[in-house]
């Protein structure tokens, strides 16, 4: 399913879900359920007050309509199998090998920035790891002096 028609399907369940709630919320009014299910006193049709109602729940709607929209746009995800070269980490894209950085950033608004695991750290920089951590910085004399 495409992600027009699962935004188009999604969007169907709320407008949905908001008829029957001002369904109910009209039903509510015409029929004075309070009256019919705990014996309050009757009530006339108030129209001014229902129609406030529907009206507040047709900007909700907007609202929530508007919303779900825009968050799908910005769904942006990958599908189906990427031939990744083993050596070199590659993406295959027709006839051409591109860096996975390069198809990600342009299939998805991702963005990289680079850094080292610690494995990777203590297998490239093993001695400097390994001294930074038994040394303890100091500081100079001359830069620990209160100021008065």
């Amino acid at each position: 399913m495409n992600r027009q028609r699962l935004c188009t399907l999604v969007c169907a369940c709320e407008i949905a879900g908001f008829a029957v709630a001002i369904a109910l919320s009209w039903l509510g009014e015409i029929i004075d359920i309070p009256h019919i299910a705990f014996n309050f006193e009757a009530t006339p049709i108030n129209y001014v007050e229902s129609l406030c109602e529907t009206g507040m729940n047709l900007v909700l709607l907007t609202f929530v309509l508007l919303v779900t929209r825009r968050l799908f746009k910005k769904i942006h995800h990958l599908e189906g199998m990427l031939a990744v070269c083993s050596f070199c980490k590659k993406i295959r894209v027709k006839d051409e090998w591109v860096p996975i950085e390069t198809y990600i950033q342009h299939n998805s608004e991702a963005t990289f920035t680079h850094s080292y695991c610690p494995e990777c750290v203590r297998k490239n920089f093993g001695e400097l790891f390994e001294s930074s951590e038994k040394t303890e910085p100091t500081i100079p004399k001359s830069e620990t002096t209160a100021i008065a």
